[in-house]
């Protein structure tokens, strides 16, 4: 019945139909689907052994065994047996190399009338891309951690050069960075003057960019330079005045060499040039080939005509795609650009992604002599003509009943208008009737005419003859389940027109996809978390480049004047106080650099549950002394919410640090209140930490209040590093933080979580 030719041939899946004989599975049958995905040919399959079908390659040393077990057991137990993962890799001969391949097996078993196994249905499902997405997924987590320790690296070496110069351009001092990028030892150089090193053309612009940092204003420029071993180089340069009280003393210099990155620019322009010669020779698909025919450059248009990616081109021949009748006479016709300008070559076969052979017709021109081109540029036009054509299988009435009685899909033989003329048993199971009841109610009965899918699916197939879409169906008690369905319009031995319609039940999958998708929304939200963190180290730096840059600066100048003997012993004991004085605000930096480092360590803490409560009575046992001398009163109201689960460090670390905040800053000769809340609405959870303290203009410093060392009040004691942490913390967390305040009136610092991230 070809009916059921036509369904196997339409399975929305690839499939071979095993038959056992003298205890080995043979083939005989192969839809087309399977032919596409395998590049195998149908006839060439039939009467095929297993092992020859799934011969053993290098990804898979037990896949055939799997395979052969599997359609054992399904033989055997007349029952489906499915290999939910199988790692197996296709060979792509034109490469000469292994694709990539994952893939779900089931073999299910196919009875005759006397329910005795005669076939095995084998189904495949590539799932490569699930699996890719899975490893992608895991590899996330890594890839953000390498960053993170680049960084690190960043913060541990600074390579650029810098360097002070007296007020005559002598070096006072430099680092190790300078040195290299000067080729000249460190003696050699305190003894010079920047002027040698300047290219003589930027000489004068270099002398005075110099003069004007001298007459005290900063210079950011770039220049070409010369070092001590002749190597031209760009260089960026920035100059910031050195005072000693009001007097400049001298410039201190950061120079970065920039050579390859201007090398890069000159690159780029080289490359546009390229790109309008080639469309200048160029019509439809565009390459470059050196004269041993391989490519160095495809356009992108050979993904639209070929289905092939340019990379897929580059560092092979343009013969590894040709069809090989044709190879030896396109090489003889291609070899004569050593001796003309152009040719024009005859048509020749040319394989696209697809496996498929393209007729093309090409030109080839040598502009092996251009610098901008620097090859053979190929312009290619397809001249196939379009022949489809397609060839109907014969099988046996009974091979393809078999196969409509056995599939565990639903499979249905309907008019076009909705009458359904056949019915299989997993069909009659899944909707609930027997045969005679789905071919009297139809197909309007086992469909949801509210589902707005139908309708534009029923046109797709009208205007196609084919479609396949996700809908709603319904089974006989009225309870309703998500399906995938495939139907194709095909004609019947006399001519009329009739559709199959093949549905499977996906509910189970539905919920998998559902639970993947709360997955990827995990790891979006650790994405956006570890960005967060990750913004931190970029902090780093800004304390780098300018908290340490000074008294490193100023270390290096006052080192440079011990060394001096003409400074009395009771100048250098000074001196010596200023380098220590020096070293001990790096030092401080340092600590508070460990300090916010320490926040990824406790980050990573277990969750658990939080009492706000319990946390308010450590802090006020902690604070006991100053709360008691101060009258200080802290008043709580945790009645819509008082429990969370969350990092405990954190979270205490928050708490003290804004009551600390608010008794730092609390009003002389007024009794100080601090008032703290939460609430839950909508999902949000809310903390409110409120004082009556010094307060401050929030609209006018709002950009700067959780700023690291900033200060407003500088007649109390403290460095900025409370706030910084408070909002960092929240951050990590997922929260936000907020704050509003006016002078004398006191302080409100709002903090806001999601119940996600805040998890209860």
């Amino acid at each position: 019945m070809s009916c059921y030719k036509n369904i196997f041939e339409n399975l929305p899946f690839p499939c071979l139909l095993f038959e056992k004989k003298n205890d080995v599975f043979i083939i005989s049958e192969a839809n087309t689907l399977y032919c596409e995905v395998t590049n195998l040919n149908g006839k060439e399959l039939k009467g095929k052994m297993i092992e020859e079908v799934f011969p053993e390659n290098p990804s898979s040393s037990s896949g055939l065994e799997r395979i052969l077990k599997s359609l054992e057991t399904a033989y055997k137990n007349q029952k489906p047996h499915k290999i939910k993962i199988l790692k197996y890799d296709l060979y792509n001969e034109q490469n000469d190399n292994y694709i990539q391949k994952y893939w779900e097996v089931e073999n299910i078993p196919i009875n005759d009338d006397a329910k005795d196994t005669r076939y095995i249905l084998n189904v495949v499902k590539d799932i490569t891309a699930q699996i890719l997405e899975k490893d992608r997924c895991n590899m996330l987590q890594v890839k953000l951690d390498d960053k993170i320790k680049k960084h690190d690296q960043i913060i541990e070496k600074v390579t650029d050069g810098l360097f002070s110069l007296d007020r005559e351009g002598s070096f006072v001092s430099l680092n190790k960075g300078f040195i290299d990028i000067a080729e000249t030892s460190e003696s050699d150089l305190y003894k010079m003057n920047f002027l040698p090193f300047c290219s003589e053309d930027h000489r004068e612009k270099i002398l005075k960019k110099f003069n004007a940092a001298i007459g005290g204003t900063n210079q950011t420029f770039e220049a070409d330079f010369i070092s001590g071993k002749g190597k031209k180089m760009v260089l960026e340069i920035s100059l910031v005045p050195l005072r000693n009280s009001k007097t400049i003393t001298g410039i201190y210099g950061i120079a970065k060499d920039i050579t390859r990155l201007k090398e890069s620019e000159v690159a780029v322009y080289r490359s546009e040039r390229k790109f309008k010669a080639l469309v200048q020779e160029g019509s439809d698909l565009i390459g470059i080939l050196d004269l041993n025919g391989k490519y160095k450059f495809v356009s992108e248009t050979s993904s639209s005509v070929l289905g092939i990616s340019p990379k897929d081109f580059i560092g092979k021949t343009a013969f590894d795609f040709m069809h090989p009748e044709d190879q030896e006479r396109v090489i003889e016709e291609f070899s004569g650009l050593e001796f003309k300008n152009q040719i024009q070559i005859d048509p020749f076969r040319f394989k696209n992604a697809k496996g498929e052979w393209r007729w093309v017709q090409t030109k080839a021109t040598n502009l092996t002599n251009d610098p901008a081109v620097g090859g053979i540029v190929t312009n290619s036009r397809d001249i196939t003509d379009q022949i489809i054509s397609q060839k109907a299988i014969k099988e046996s009435e009974e091979r393809y009943r078999s196969f409509f009685e056995n599939s565990l899909d639903a499979v249905m033989v309907t008019i076009p208008d909705g009458k359904i003329l056949a019915a299989n048993p997993s069909a009659c199971r899944m909707f609930q009737m027997s045969e005679k009841e789905l071919c009297s109610v139809g197909r309007s009965a086992v469909t949801d005419s509210g589902d707005p899918r139908l309708t534009a699916a029923l046109d797709i197939r009208r205007q196609t003859g084919t479609t396949s879409a996700e809908l709603t169906f319904v089974r006989k008690d009225g309870t309703k389940f998500p399906g995938e369905i495939t139907s194709s319009i095909f004609k019947d031995p006399d001519g009329n027109s009739r559709s199959s319609m093949i549905i499977r039940d996906i509910t189970k999958r539905k919920i998998s996809e559902k639970e993947l998708l709360e997955v990827n929304e995990s790891l979006r939200t650790n994405t956006k978390e570890l960005i967060r963190a990750n913004k931190g180290l970029e902090q780093f730096s800004f304390i780098i480049s300018h908290n340490l840059r000074a008294p490193v600066a100023n270390i290096l100048g006052l080192t440079q004047l011990l060394i001096e003997e003409s400074y009395s012993n009771d100048m250098k004991i000074n001196l010596r106080k200023e380098v220590e004085s020096n070293a001990q605000r790096m030092d401080k930096v340092i600590k508070d650099l460990n300090q916010i480092l320490q926040l990824k360590q406790d980050f990573s803490e277990a969750k658990q549950a939080i009492n706000f409560n319990e946390i308010v009575q450590f802090i006020e046992i902690s604070l006991h002394d100053i709360l008691e001398r101060e009258n200080i009163k802290i008043v709580t109201n945790f009645e819509e919410i008082n429990q969370v689960r969350s990092v405990r460090s954190f979270i205490y670390s928050i708490f003290y640090n804004l009551i600390f905040n608010s008794i730092k800053y609390r009003q002389p000769g007024v009794d100080a209140e601090i008032k703290i809340t939460s609430k839950k609405e909508n999902g949000i959870i809310s903390l409110i930490f409120q004082d009556n303290g010094l307060g401050m203009d929030s609209s006018i410093k709002k950009d700067d209040i959780f700023s690291l060392y900033k200060r407003f009040h500088h007649h109390i004691e403290g460095k900025g590093m409370g706030l910084f942490m408070v909002k960092t913390q929240v951050e990590m967390l997922g929260g936000k933080i907020n704050v509003l305040s006016k002078v004398n009136c006191g302080s409100t610092f709002i903090i806001k979580f999601s119940n996600k991230k805040f998890k209860l």
